[in-house]
């Protein structure tokens, strides 16, 4: 008779109980990240919004310990941050609008100048062949490139009805955090038990501070930057200055690469209006910019209220921005300060109190 054989740890039968259980897990992994994956852009919109409201916390809170009901104290601070930024923008929509259109009107004066440099340079580059392709490419991709931007143009109103939407409802979700977020914090409190009810407070007021100060120290950021660039491009003789410090102030928002995008925009109008002497002009304007934004704003705004280390925003820049791209960079720092919370005052405590045992 043939021996019957045992079964090990090695080739043990999986049964169909394990079978169900991890095709279940599979299934249900699959399902979360495909809801996930669409509804990211309203993910973002809600925690766009969690970040505004904690960067509102501090006002709120001042009109409240003078007698201000919290609902009303949330709706005044909410009301003059979309009065300030509505009047800003009101202010600049017709000159920016009008400058946008008249870089778009200039382009193929920029693309003639930029073809020329090349032409000029083509001998330094011994009749390269990627040059001279590049040369015949030109005309083509201005075109299109003109073309795109027309259809921008075009489009502009459903694009601004999408963003006043979006920005409402911002407004919204962060006034239902703030009237929220006291009875949150307590439910979470009372999760973690009396023992534990003490740090857990502390962790929700150092997310909530070093949220709220990272929201305050970009703004403070954005409207420095963006009048600095502003003023020093229109000394300069730059056109374009109005657009260039708005552009200069959005970048401001992605740390580490966003001011360099911001000071190559404007290095190369003014390489292609007025020649490579104003660029190097422009250069040396927003190395100055940089160094005082370097020695000033970001030690004293922003590291102090965030104090994330230099390699953790550069790894929390390069993954967001891979993941969601410029949504996911602007969001990178709050997320990594969150992250910096959880796993020094959760993780690690954690880690160490089961080492010690």
């Amino acid at each position: 008779m043939p021996l019957k054989r045992e079964a090990t740890p090695g080739n043990a039968p999986i049964s169909k109980g394990t079978l169900c259980f991890a095709t279940a897990i599979g299934f249900l992994g699959v399902l979360i990240w495909t809801i996930c994956a669409h509804v990211i852009p309203e993910l973002i919109l809600i925690f766009s919004a969690i970040v505004v409201a904690e960067g509102a916390r501090p006002p709120v809170s001042w009109l409240e310990r003078r007698g201000f009901p919290r609902s009303l104290a949330i709706l005044l601070v909410l009301f003059v941050v979309m009065v300030v930024l509505g009047g800003l923008g009101w202010l600049i929509f017709a000159p920016l609008v009008s400058q946008v259109a008249g870089l778009i009107d200039d382009m193929p004066h920029f693309a003639a100048t930029a073809r020329h440099a090349l032409d000029t340079y083509q001998s330094f580059l011994h009749d390269n062949a990627q040059a001279r392709s590049l040369l015949a490419q030109m005309p083509a991709r201005v075109s299109a490139f003109l073309e795109s931007k027309l259809g921008l143009l075009i489009e502009a109103p459903l694009f601004l009805v999408g963003l006043v939407t979006k920005a409402f409802l911002l407004v919204l979700l962060a006034f239902f955090w703030l009237k929220a977020s006291q009875r949150l914090a307590a439910f979470t409190i009372s999760l973690a038990g009396p023992k534990r009810a003490a740090a857990t407070r502390e962790i929700l007021d150092d997310l909530s501070t070093k949220i709220g100060g990272y929201v305050r120290g970009v703004l403070i950021n954005m409207i420095v930057i963006g009048i600095l660039s502003f003023s020093g491009v229109a000394l300069l003789g730059v056109p374009y200055a109005l657009l260039l410090g708005v552009i200069a102030a959005l970048t401001e928002s992605i740390p580490i690469v966003g001011p360099l995008l911001g000071g190559s925009a404007a290095v190369l109008v003014a390489s292609l209006a007025l020649g490579p002497k104003k660029a190097l002009e422009v250069a040396v304007l927003y190395l100055v910019i940089q160094q005082i934004e370097g020695n000033t704003l970001v030690p004293y705004v922003m590291n102090r209220a965030v104090a994330l280390h230099p390699l953790a925003i550069v790894m929390a820049l390069v993954i967001g921005s891979a993941l969601l791209g410029v949504p996911g960079a602007i969001l990178a720092v709050p997320t990594a300060a969150i992250v910096q919370v959880l796993i020094l005052r959760v993780v690690a405590p954690s880690i160490r109190a089961h080492t010690s045992m």
